[in-house]
């Protein structure tokens, strides 16, 4: 809006009413815009006073729910965590127990007892290229299984046996959690290749990664022996190799001298990158001391090829921490003969099986799933699964028709159970966390008593024991369960956290 021009001392009728016109215009609009500023002054005011009444009606509930009541024996109650002390509100109360429960996820120390090794052991293995196979299995129950988590899978029909369903990998489990873990820290983030256990109807209880290891022969692992006459070690830069290497190991025809190169293995396969010329020699493949055969490396022989990285698999029957011997041969070639190793492939795999079963026992375990039962499901501990976590204990408890009351029951049934296992596997045992429910109508003894007896048996027997009980103390267990007993997704974060530590700070 411009100003009006004024009316001068000369102006004429005729030349001053244009500028009282704009006088008179600028003064509506000015009018007009007073109008409306006042009307949104006064709709914002009203808004204003309308919030204002939300917000202390809010402040009004929020201090009635959470606020610092003391008339309410009920609002009182909910200000007093685990520990005695008195938070302002519950609110607060609930945010420090929250804040206290994640604390202990990721910064816990874990709580286990070292008493055989077997936890170091286990992170060697999966740490060791040439252990190419390493098995781990879960024997529990339902908190095992994984139970009252909205991912579940279904759980019936079941009757306590290896056919009955499993969970699913997504469900956010202890088990499934520390699979993913064991994945995504020793694997390199593999994908898993997911499974069930043949004899189940329904469920993913098997996860395995793959993972490929490629090691120069030479040094670290292996060893290097050699015997007779007429023999030379030559080792090359060789871009082509696998490895960017080659050991050459060469022995003459006219003398009598073996090379000799040997490592630990577990597992049943590898696979040998060789190189190949005329002047070869064969190599024969000892597992264990008994001979796989003669494997020749000269060109036109088996598909081998003049040049680099010819590779061979070799496949045999599963062995446990026994020594691979390759040893070269004579192959016809008059003059020296030459054995040009360029590496030895693994493709390592990591096996992890959930064998919870809902509402097991340790003895309903050992008679159902073990070796020498009459179901036909299977076992739950193969030939090639070398490490075993066993939890279970908390349906021993349970007051029974058929079993005698108290916790010595249930230290012969676990020790019988553990009999079936030791000489399969390295056992660590462990205690599942507290129950809120306690009740001496329903149960023998209670979760301390169960944590008491897993920590006997681990030491009379050289197990390492991880408490998943202790881990939770201080923790209100109606934050952390589903239902008083079975761990929620928080509660089952807290345990395989304790788990992990108990495994990478062994």
């Amino acid at each position: 809006m411009a100003d009006a021009p004024k009316i001068l001392g000369t102006d004429t009728l005729r030349s001053a009413y244009p500028k009282l016109n704009a006088a008179i215009d600028n003064s509506n609009s000015a009018l007009t815009k007073a109008t409306t500023a006042e009307t949104n002054a006064t709709n914002a005011l009203t808004t204003a006073n309308e919030a204002n009444e939300k917000s202390d009606f809010t402040q009004t509930q929020l201090d009635q729910v959470a606020g610092a009541s003391t008339i309410d024996p009920a609002v009182s109650q909910m200000k007093v965590d685990t520990e005695g002390v008195t938070h302002d509100s519950p609110d607060a109360r609930l945010r420090a127990d929250y804040d206290k429960v994640m604390l202990k996820t990721d910064t816990l120390v874990p709580k286990r007892h070292i008493f055989g090794g077997q936890l170091a052991s286990l992170k060697e293995s999966l740490a060791n290229p040439l252990e190419q196979i390493t098995g781990i299995v879960f024997i529990g129950d339902s908190i095992t299984w994984g139970r009252t988590l909205p991912e579940n899978a279904p759980t019936e029909p079941r009757d306590g046996t290896l056919s009955d369903p499993r969970d699913y990998f997504a469900s956010p489990s202890y088990v499934n959690e520390f699979k993913r873990y064991i994945g995504s820290q020793y694997a390199f983030n593999a994908l898993p290749v997911l499974s069930n256990w043949p004899a189940s109807p329904s469920g993913e209880a098997i996860a395995e990664y793959t993972v490929q290891h490629i090691l120069y022969p030479k040094g670290g692992d292996f060893s290097y022996s050699v015997t007779g006459t007429a023999t030379t070690v030559v080792e090359s830069s060789t871009p082509s190799s696998i490895t960017g290497f080659q050991y050459r190991l060469d022995a003459a025809s006219t003398g009598t001298g073996v090379h000799v190169v040997s490592f630990p293995f577990t597992g049943d396969r590898f696979t040998l990158s060789f190189g190949a010329t005329t002047d070869a020699l064969s190599y024969e493949l000892f597992v264990d001391g008994i001979s796989q055969g003669i494997f020749s490396t000269t060109p036109g022989v088996d598909g081998v090829v003049t040049g680099n990285d010819n590779r061979r698999e070799h496949i045999f029957n599963y062995v446990r921490n026994k020594t691979i011997r390759i040893e070269t041969r004579q192959a016809g070639y008059v003059g020296t003969g030459k054995l040009r190793l360029e590496g030895i492939i693994v493709n390592k795999k990591i096996r992890i099986t959930n064998q919870g079963i809902n509402g097991a026992t340790s003895f309903s375990y050992r008679n159902n799933n073990l070796a020498g039962n009459t179901f036909g499901d299977g076992v739950a501990v193969g030939t090639e699964d070398n490490y075993v976590f066993v939890q279970i204990g908390t349906n021993d408890r349970i007051i029974r028709t058929d079993t005698p009351k108290g916790s010595n029951t249930y230290k012969g049934n676990l020790k019988s159970l553990l009999d079936k296992i030791t000489p399969l596997a390295k056992v660590i045992l462990m205690c599942a966390n507290p129950a809120v429910n306690e009740s001496s109508t329903t149960y023998s003894f209670n979760m301390e008593r169960v944590r008491d007896v897993v920590y006997r048996t681990a030491k009379e027997n050289s197990l390492d024991m991880i408490d998943n009980h202790a881990i939770f103390n201080g923790v209100d267990m109606n934050l952390v369960t589903a239902d008083g007993l079975h761990p929620n997704e928080l509660g089952f974060r807290i345990m395989v956290r304790n788990i992990i530590n108990s495994l990478e700070y062994t």
